[in-house]
C-alpha cells in the first residue's frame, strides 16, 4: 500500500506514539503487513474465567444450603414446629464440618411460662422468640467464623409479667472451629441450666427478678 505523503520515518515515528498511548493502558500496537494487533485479549479471557469460577463457587455454596435448609425442615416436621429451628448463615458450615446447634429448652414445669428468647450475633438479630412449655426447643444452627470468632448474646424472660429474666453470652467461639457441638440452655423455675452435647445439666445462672 502506498503512503504519497507520509514517508517512512513519519510512519515509524507514529507507530512509536500510539506504541506509547497503547502501553499505558496495557495494550500494544503492532504496525506491519498484519495490520493492527491489540494484545490484551488473553488477559480478557483470564479475567472473564475467574469470574466464572466465583460465580461456580458460589452457586456451588447456594445448592449445598439449600440442600441443608430442606434436610433441616424435613426433620422438625417430624419432631414439632418447624419455626422453632433457625439455621443462621453467620460464618460458613464447610463440607465435613456440620454447623453448631444453640438451643433453648422451656423446662418451666411448675409455673408452664412462656419463655421468650431474644438472640443477636453482631448484624445477625434473630428478633423475639416465644417458647411454650412443652413446646420444641428452640434452635439456632450456625457455623464458626474463624477469622473474627463468634459469639452469641441472648435474652431471655418469663414470668406472669415477664418479672424474670437474664442478659448472657450463650455462646463463644474457640481458637479453632467446632464442628456439630450441642449446646442446650435450660430454663427452669430456681435457674438457667446448661449441657453440652447431651451431657448432664449444670445450674449456670440464677434468675434476675424486676
Amino acid at each position: 500500500m502506498a503512503y504519497p505523503d507520509i514517508t517512512l520515518r513519519e510512519r515509524s515515528t507514529s507507530s512509536k506514539l500510539i506504541n506509547r498511548r497503547l502501553r499505558m493502558s496495557g495494550k500494544r500496537f503492532h504496525h506491519g503487513n498484519t495490520g493492527l494487533q491489540v494484545r490484551g485479549y488473553d488477559n480478557f479471557k483470564q479475567n472473564r474465567q475467574k469470574c466464572r469460577g466465583r460465580e461456580a463457587k458460589q452457586y456451588m455454596l447456594k445448592k449445598i444450603q439449600l440442600k441443608e435448609n430442606s434436610r433441616i425442615a424435613s426433620q422438625s416436621s417430624g419432631g414439632g414446629d418447624p419455626s422453632h429451628v433457625y439455621d443462621s448463615h453467620h460464618g460458613l458450615s464447610e463440607a465435613g464440618c456440620p454447623k453448631q446447634v444453640l438451643a433453648f429448652q422451656n423446662s418451666l414445669a411448675s409455673s408452664h411460662d412462656t419463655l421468650l428468647v431474644h438472640c443477636k450475633s453482631g448484624d445477625d438479630d434473630l428478633g423475639v422468640q416465644l417458647v411454650k412449655f412443652g413446646d420444641p426447643v428452640y434452635s439456632i444452627r450456625f457455623g464458626d467464623n474463624v477469622f473474627i470468632g463468634t459469639y452469641w448474646d441472648c435474652f431471655i424472660q418469663h414470668g406472669p409479667n415477664m418479672e424474670y429474666f437474664l442478659n448472657f453470652r450463650a455462646y463463644t467461639s474457640g481458637p479453632s472451629r467446632r464442628c456439630g457441638q450441642l449446646h442446650t440452655w435450660i430454663a427452669k423455675e430456681d435457674g438457667i441450666y446448661f449441657s453440652e452435647n447431651g451431657k448432664p445439666e449444670e445450674k449456670t445462672f440464677d434468675w434476675t427478678k424486676v
